[in-house]
């Protein structure tokens, strides 16, 4: 695949500049989210998994899952398992984003930032964020099943827009 990589997307990508961070089986750490579309995603990091890893991405209380599809360097492009909202993982797109890249800056700086405190755990915020991350991990676990996808995946995607949907009012409410 060539540098750019623009002839293999589906779809236009929108650009941006924020922090984010990737898991998979075997690390995690911080990334920088360069452009994603709704069906994927352009990555910068030092440490970067190999092409045909799972990965998950998260931004705040957004999260999606896929697999790499390519790698040069310090930049990866991944594929989503499923459609995202582009609007979501926007900067302004979501209020507490700004705290969490305040903080990754601060580390990146040297200094200490000041502690946030947790959302109490009676909230219900914290409780529809919370049922959101069982959703994920459900999608997640059922969607690894090549027979379910086949069967299924119309109502894969009604469970990963429930999903989104309680992120969006979650944060809302925090």
């Amino acid at each position: 695949m060539d540098k750019n990589h623009t002839e293999d997307r589906a779809e236009p990508r929108t650009n941006l500049f924020v922090a984010a961070t990737i898991a998979t089986d075997a690390m995690s750490g911080p990334v920088r989210l360069r452009n994603i579309s709704p069906s994927g995603a352009k990555v910068e990091a030092a440490d970067l998994p190999d092409v045909g890893t799972r990965v998950r991405l998260r931004r705040g209380t957004l999260s999606v899952t896929g697999v790499v599809g390519w790698r040069n360097g310090k930049a990866m492009g991944m594929r989503f398992d499923r459609p995202t909202d582009v609007q979501l993982w926007l900067p302004a797109g979501q209020g507490s984003q700004q705290q969490v890249d305040r903080v990754v800056k601060a580390l990146k700086d040297g200094d200490s930032p000041s502690p946030t405190p947790a959302p109490a755990r009676n909230s219900e915020s914290y409780e529809l964020l919370s049922i959101a991350d069982l959703l994920d991990g459900l999608g997640d676990a059922l969607s690894e099943d090549p027979d379910v996808v086949a069967k299924y995946y119309a109502k894969l995607q009604v469970l990963d827009i429930a999903t989104q949907k309680l992120r969006q009012i979650g944060s809302r409410k925090s």
